[in-house]
């Protein structure tokens, strides 16, 4: 939603094109795109990229903006309903957070940017990877909450099926000395029976 969202605002400051929003996974070490605008059906085979691949990779690896001009008309395509056109330039800008890669977000339009274009640009990507900053430590913490809350509950769980094991060990133990006051009470009825007999016995003549 927040790629969707950026890129559906940016393309059209910037005067239409294409426009792909992509996030940096560090720990796989790859690209993911999560937004496209306007993008052509082939570009699905394109949807995520290795550090140093493509114009995208490169800018990760580089740290810096990226530019690709006179574009050959294969390149890319910039469709719409009644036609379509290759872009004259695409530009890709990355992500950072005190040079640590976020993402990046490229950019393809019929003309190249001019300065005011450059300068929206340059002023939107240090925002963009504020937002992107904080939107991803927002997610890590609720993901860390529900760890939390899912090992809370187990442990709630566990506590429950001890405390029912106990309960259970406890009645077990009740009957136990139950029946064991019970074979008690049992002998000395058995014993006064038998002193009964035997002076049963002794006063037989």
């Amino acid at each position: 939603e927040f790629g969707e969202r950026l890129v559906s605002a940016l393309v059209p400051m910037l005067g239409g094109g294409v426009a792909g929003c992509y996030v940096f996974d560090e720990n796989a070490g790859r690209l993911h795109r999560i937004a496209g605008y306007g993008l052509h059906a082939g570009a699905a085979s394109a949807a995520t990229f290795a550090v140093g691949e493509g114009l995208v990779g490169e800018c990760v690896r580089e740290r810096r903006r990226m530019t690709l001009a006179n574009l050959p008309p294969g390149y890319l395509q910039i469709g719409s309903g009644l036609g379509s056109a290759a872009p004259a330039q695409t530009v890709a800008l990355p992500l950072l957070s005190k040079d640590a890669p976020l993402g990046v977000v490229e950019v393809a339009g019929f003309r190249a940017f001019d300065g005011h274009q450059t300068t929206l640009l340059d002023e939107v990507v240090p925002v963009v990877a504020m937002s992107l900053e904080i939107l991803q430590s927002n997610l890590a913490t609720q993901q860390l909450l529900a760890q939390t809350q899912e090992q809370a509950r187990r442990l709630e769980q566990q506590t429950e099926e001890l405390t029912q094991s106990q309960e259970e060990l406890l009645s077990q133990k009740e009957e136990l000395v139950a029946q064991q006051e019970e074979l008690t009470a049992q002998r000395e009825r058995l014993r006064e029976t038998e002193q009964f007999f035997r002076s049963v016995l002794e006063l037989a003549p």
